[in-house]
This record gives structure tokens, sequence and C-alpha cells, in this order.
């Protein structure tokens, strides 16, 4: 077994900053995956490369390395791959999506994967979700003038169910918009000689998708991801456009919490933007965006913080080498967002997130019961609760109630207690 690992380093980006790796995949890693393929608790890496026409798996030992496990041969010129439990046999499959055709790689023995089926179509990105509510994944496959839609009989058979007109998919996500319990689909779509837009389809529930409404977002668009962008419970979507100079843009839209969105803000990031991660990479509570450059060699990712004051201005830092995908996941269990690019070339970086997140502020509310709540928002990783009676000569104590907690309500009864959020 090969570690395939080329020099570490610190990457430094005002309050965010990152470790990297380098390692070996095949030829051209078009579409990169994190799953939990192994049944470890682990995300692995898992590569369609585009030039040789296989997949690429890397193992991870838990702390934020990995080595090569195995090489899997799929459809010509790959262009995306998704994991889903196809069979319900409690292991996450592989599905990769070539021009023309797809690979069903089925999982045996906790990560040993054997092709056993073929569908009979091709796109350029897909997606793998419960449509229609009955415990199975489906398959959803973008291309250039449809979306189709593949439903599975539950032993990892898919069949064409839908077709649905767009425009040109460039990248596709599901969300429950309009919280009714069940996930929609959102699609950008690139849009050829015209503004891209993104089309929201809400699900029926019985596996039909409907288009509901069109949101024209930015030229060129290339990437799409949801997110909750303003804490108010709502998932939002943020639009990439593909192409600028000397810089990109993210257009983002704020759901109004019945699944119509709002243009709120448009922020500029390097430029051909290929690739988007939302999530909180600072831990100060509020999401922030990542955005990849696919245009530079090496490669340029911009980073977005986020605030109750809005987005600040982006600053890059310079990794991989002019990549072109983009996945993000816990890779060292430290609950912080690491990332993942595919270059162009041989070989992945692995970007872990070593920001030092600092514990958010505490908050006590006293009801008019006369019981006092302290409560806090989106604690760092870890963080751990503890109260003391006496400051002149502290015993902290934690205070939990045997799940993560993000407050505790005492009684009118309970001594007075000083409290202070730390972070393990």
């Amino acid at each position: 077994m090969c570690l395939g690992l080329s020099g570490s380093q610190d990457l430094f980006a005002q309050s965010v900053t990152f470790k990297t790796n380098d390692y070996t995949v095949g030829a051209s890693p078009f579409s990169v995956l994190a799953a939990d393929i192994f049944g470890t608790g682990r995300p692995a890496i898992i590569t369609a490369n585009q030039a040789d026409d296989t997949a690429t798996v890397l193992g991870n030992f838990g702390n934020g390395t990995f080595a090569s496990n195995a090489i899997y041969k799929v459809s010509s010129s790959p262009r995306a791959i998704v994991a889903a439990d196809v069979n319900r046999d409690g292991k996450l499959d592989l599905i990769s999506v070539g021009i023309s055709t797809t690979t069903i790689l089925t999982n045996h023995n906790s990560g040993m994967f054997v092709s056993n089926a073929t569908v009979n179509a091709g796109g350029y990105s897909a997606i793998a979700f419960d449509l229609n509510g009955n415990g199975k994944s489906d398959l959803i496959i973008g291309g250039s003038s449809t979306v189709t839609v593949f439903t599975n009989n539950g032993s990892g058979t898919l069949g064409l169910s839908a077709t649905l007109p767009v425009s040109g998919v460039a990248a596709m996500a599901a969300a429950d918009v309009n919280f009714d319990g069940k996930l929609d689909l959102l699609v950008a779509n690139q849009n050829p000689g015209e503004n891209g837009n993104v089309v929201i389809f809400t699900n029926s529930g019985s596996g039909s998708l409907i288009s509901n409404a069109t949101y024209v977002a930015g030229p060129s668009l290339r990437s799409l991801a949801v997110a909750d962008i303003n804490n108010d419970g709502y998932t939002d979507f943020i639009a990439g456009s593909a192409f600028g100079y000397p810089t990109s843009s993210l257009s983002i839209w704020t759901n109004n919490g019945s699944g119509l969105f709002g243009s709120n803000t448009t922020v500029a990031v390097a430029r051909s933007c290929a690739s988007i991660a939302a999530a909180d990479f600072n831990g100060d509570g509020w999401t922030d965006l990542v955005a990849l450059d696919s245009s530079d060699r090496p490669g340029i990712v911009s980073v977005v913080t986020n605030s109750s004051a809005g987005f600040g201005d982006y600053f890059t830092i310079v990794a991989g080498a002019e990549p072109v995908a983009l996945a993000m996941a816990d890779f060292n269990g430290d609950s912080k967002p690491d990332l993942v690019l595919g270059n162009t070339g041989t070989n992945v970086t692995v970007l872990l997130n070593s920001t030092q997140f600092l514990s958010p502020p505490l908050n006590i509310f006293s009801p008019t019961d006369g019981r006092l709540v302290v409560y806090w928002r989106n604690p760092a990783p870890d963080s751990v609760l503890q109260a003391t009676t006496n400051l002149a000569n502290p015993n902290w104590f934690t205070v939990t109630n045997g799940r993560p907690i993000q407050g505790v309500t005492l009684s009118n009864t309970s001594p007075v207690l000083f409290f202070r959020l730390i972070s393990k």
C-alpha cells in the first residue's frame, strides 16, 4: 500500500488556516468525493479519473492522512462520482457517471467494490438521494439539455423514471427548501449565450419533481451550494460564476421560509469559480464560503468569511495544481470542515483545517418564573460548559445533561453559579 504523500505545508489566510498534503490518484481526477465507504466513521476520498477511466479510493487512517486502497475501471470519461446505498445492505456503493454510460460499483466486505451494473446514460453531474420517500437512494444525472431521474427498485437496479428539460447542467444540490419534509432539487444551468440560472424543482413526495421557480443568478454558472447563510434556520443557495477577470462572483439567494428565494448579495472571489463549499470554517457560528479557482497553476482557493455584519472581502490561499474539483468533510475527527482538491494531473490535495476555534459568548436569559437559562449559539467543536460557585477559589465542574447541549436551565433554588465555555 503506497501512501503517495508529498511535502506538507501550512497555509495561512486571515482567520482560517490549513495544513496540506498531496496524494497520488489516477489521471485527471475530474470529480472528487468524500464518503465513509468503509463503515469506520472516517470519510475516504474517491476520485473519478477522466483521462484513464478509473476511480481511485484513498483510505483514511483517521488522523487526516490517506493511503491508496484500490483502483477500479469505470465507464468512459467519468465526470461525476457519488456514494449511495443502492442495494440497501447498509454499505455505501459508488456510482460513476461517464460521458455516455454510468457504472455502479457495489460495496462488498467493507470497501471492496465490484462492478455489477451499467446504466445506459451519462452526463456532467450527478446526485443521489431518496426522491420518493421509500428509503431507497435514487439517482439524478445532469446533462447538456436534460436532468434524468432513475428510481431505485431496492435491489441495486436503477430504472429510468423521468426526463426534465434544462439548459446545460453545471451543478446540482438537494435540500428541503420549502420545509415539507421532502428533499427538493436545485439545478444550476450554464444557459449558453445568456445569464445562467438556478431552477428549483420541488418534490411531490411520490417521486415527481415539479419546476417551481427559476432565478437568474449570473453569467456562465458552474457551481452551486446550499446552506443557511443568515442563521434564520432556512436553507439558502449560493451560485458561482465560472469566469471573470480579475474576479468572479458568488450570488447568494436567501430563503423566505416557504421555498421562495430573494437575491441577498453578491460577493467577489478569484476568477473561474469551479466549485463551492459552505461551512463554518473559523468556528464563529456563521457559514463561510470557499470557492475554487480552476484557471491557475498552482490553484487558488478563495475564502470569504461570514459574520452578523455579512461577508467580508475574500482572501486567497495557494493550493493544488490547477484544481477542477472540490469536496468537504471532517477528515481527522476534530469537528472542523476540511477540504480536498482534485488537481489537473494525477493527484489530490488535502487541506486539513487547523484554525484555532474560539469559544462563543455565553448568553443568559431569565424567564418570568424565576429560572435561569444559560445558552450559546453554534458552539465550537468539543466545547464544554463549566460552572463554579466561588471565583476567589474556583472549583470548576462540567455542566452536562448526558448529550451535546447548547444551553442549561437552572431552577430558582439553584446556588449562584459562574459559567465559562471552554474548548477541549
